[in-house]
């Protein structure tokens, strides 16, 4: 049985310790829309290639980075419209309402049904890229809780990710740093 509150929004990242299947997810996504909970997915590897293939319900956010998203395409991208494209595929396959893919330095891009475009942070330099995941996902998942517009949550969550690969080890955004950067990310409609 899931304990959540109605409307939650429940984040599901990482990978699976070992015997539990990787269908785990697909079974928790399910259990959370009986509850009327969404989940956001930020997974890897063979539990990423299942939670997508063997989809029943969609997920309401999946997020992955550009390794993850080209392995799972089966081919590069070389431009953020050829991520977009792909990104916006796995909407209209149903997979999630919302596709999130990382592009390292270049920042991410984002897709929804009627929405897609790519947020791009100002250059800076990187002392860990440990975290800029896990502040990418919180970020976006606190603005969308906010009921922000899927462009405002990018804005943030880019800008999160941007604020944690300046600082150091495994350490995660700092919220000044990224409220400062946020009015520095540029927006492109694709």
């Amino acid at each position: 049985m899931v304990h959540v509150e109605e409307g939650a929004l429940v984040v599901a990242s990482g990978s699976l310790p070992p015997g539990v299947s990787d269908s785990f997810y697909i079974e928790l996504n399910s259990a959370l829309k009986r509850k009327n909970a969404r989940m956001v997915l930020d997974t890897s590897e063979e539990t990423l290639l299942t939670s997508v293939e063997s989809a029943v319900r969609p997920y309401a956010v999946l997020r992955m980075d550009r390794l993850e998203a080209e392995g799972l395409a089966g081919q590069p991208f070389e431009t953020p419209t050829d991520m977009v494209d792909f990104a916006q595929k796995l909407v209209h396959d149903n997979i999630a309402e919302v596709v999130v893919m990382a592009r390292g330095p270049d920042g991410s891009v984002f897709a929804s049904k009627n929405e897609r475009f790519h947020v791009r942070p100002p250059k800076t330099s990187v002392l860990s890229a440990v975290g800029a995941g896990d502040s990418l996902v919180g970020a976006l998942t606190l603005a969308l809780s906010q009921s922000k517009s899927l462009e405002d949550a990018g804005l943030l969550a880019t800008a999160a990710a941007s604020s944690a690969v300046q600082t150091s080890a495994s350490n995660l955004c700092i919220r000044s740093m990224t409220e400062d950067i946020m009015k520095h990310c540029t927006l492109t409609r694709l």
